[in-house]
């Protein structure tokens, strides 16, 4: 997994440059504050160039926690500029409600994207052996599905109860199929030979 703190400044300023936020690996703190950082970054360009850049998402991500992932859908939502989300080998869970927030949704040619319901992490002992905890838990993991499919059903024109069922499935998509279903806009080709 690839720690965003790892990136050089010189990487990091190139990245950027060119309009690139590269979203490797687990969704988690870290991953929110480096697109956070981008985004502020990129807007604050515009005040220096007198323009909004577009900006590019690279994912390779098989997602991860709820919390940050959300900010990031709302950071991404709220960024004035064109967004395109590109996915390079996998865009899985949270990672694919990402996508979701982006103007739009491109998939290289052998990439695999999944939708499904979310899973409990960190659930100790006693959350399970006490009736009371176990409840809040189940209670907000039913908030977080909600909010995830609502997400997924606006992305796709989807209603909530067919995204729903679909998320049951836990089942990858191709690219073909992920277009069909309108969880992606276009499939990137890939080029042979080189």
């Amino acid at each position: 997994m690839k720690k965003y703190d790892s990136l050089t400044d010189i990487q990091y300023g190139l990245l950027m440059k060119e309009g690139i936020i590269d979203l490797v690996g687990q969704i988690d703190e870290a991953t929110s504050v480096y697109v956070r950082e981008a985004l502020i970054r990129a807007q604050a360009a515009e005040k220096i160039d007198g323009q909004l850049p577009p900006l590019k998402v690279l994912i390779s991500s098989s997602g991860g926690l709820a919390v940050p992932g959300f900010e990031i859908v709302d950071a991404i939502s709220n960024y004035p500029g064109q967004v395109t989300g590109v996915i390079q080998s996998y865009c899985r869970s949270m990672a694919t409600i990402i996508l979701q927030a982006c103007d739009w949704r491109q998939a290289t040619e052998n990439s695999k994207i999944l939708i499904h319901n979310p899973l409990a992490t960190n659930v100790s002992w006693d959350i399970l052996t006490n009736k009371k905890k176990l409840a809040a838990s189940i209670a907000r993991l039913r908030v977080t599905r909600k909010k995830a499919i609502d997400y997924l059903s606006r992305g796709t024109g989807r209603s909530f109860k067919e995204v729903a069922a679909q998320c049951a499935k836990n089942k990858d998509f191709t690219p073909k199929e992920a277009k069909a279903y309108g969880l992606i806009d276009e499939i990137i080709p890939a080029i042979y030979p080189r």
